[in-house]
């Protein structure tokens, strides 16, 4: 568990939700006691935490879980379709579109657009903080980036709009290789200070400071990506 431990710390979690992804997974390692981590062994592990732990609780412990097999590189998740994720995160804490649009604009107004572009990645992409030093001109230009997770390398594909938008960037940042996102002098951006920025952001817009941060950004594109994903499967009749 330890290379899970260290890729946990990479995403940027807190402690605390990292102690927690740790033990959900080791109890799920215990359920399964030695045999392959199939669809109907996940299955049963479901049922068993829905019958032996509170609903909120089961719920969360499958969010965390499914973390884990996507670490892991397993192909399976535990079933979520019925699972009600507004109650592990009640809605009214949640970051909406439409706050992220006030967000967006007033950061527009920075002198320096680079944390416009910066919130833009994060949510279009899906991307942790910790995880922007992936994003390079080589891997806007190839329209994919390659994160490391656990043994094996993740690949996240960049939205061609959002790749030609940071394309832009780079040329008017003179920006020729290596990270997007570095200061003046070319020198990784710090991330307290990408947090700080993205608090005062928060002010500017009048949005909930505690509603943003670089995972309810990332939560958000989980949502609108799923919601369009589902709206391309009706229409095809799949």
């Amino acid at each position: 568990m330890v290379e899970y431990a260290d890729f946990l710390k990479s995403e940027g979690l807190s402690e605390n939700t990292r102690k927690k992804y740790l033990r959900d997974a080791n109890a799920l390692l215990k359920f399964a006691d030695g045999r392959d981590l199939t669809p109907e062994l996940l299955g049963e592990y479901k049922q068993n935490l829905l019958e032996n732990h509170p609903e909120n609780s089961a719920k969360s412990m499958i969010i965390a879980v499914n973390k884990y097999l996507e670490f892991a590189g397993v192909l399976y998740r535990i079933p979520h379709k019925d699972v009600n994720y507004s109650a592990v995160k009640s809605p009214e804490r949640k970051l909406s579109v439409d706050e992220y649009e006030k967000i967006l604009s007033a950061a527009g107004v920075f002198a320096d657009d680079r944390m416009y572009m910066l919130i833009k990645t994060l949510c279009g992409a899906g991307l942790q903080v910790s995880e922007l030093k992936y994003v390079t001109v080589r891997a806007v230009c190839d329209g994919e980036i390659s994160l490391p997770c656990g043994k094996r390398l993740r690949t996240i594909f960049l939205p061609k709009k959002l790749c030609e938008e940071l394309k832009n960037y780079c040329s008017k940042k003179r920006i020729e290789s290596g990270q997007v996102f570095v200061t003046r002098s070319g020198k990784p951006l710090d991330r307290g200070n990408i947090l700080r920025n993205l608090k005062k952001i928060c002010g500017d817009a009048k949005v909930d400071p505690t509603k943003v941060s670089s995972q309810e950004l990332k939560n958000l594109h989980v949502r609108t990506y799923d919601s369009m994903r589902r709206e391309i499967v009706d229409r095809m009749g799949l």
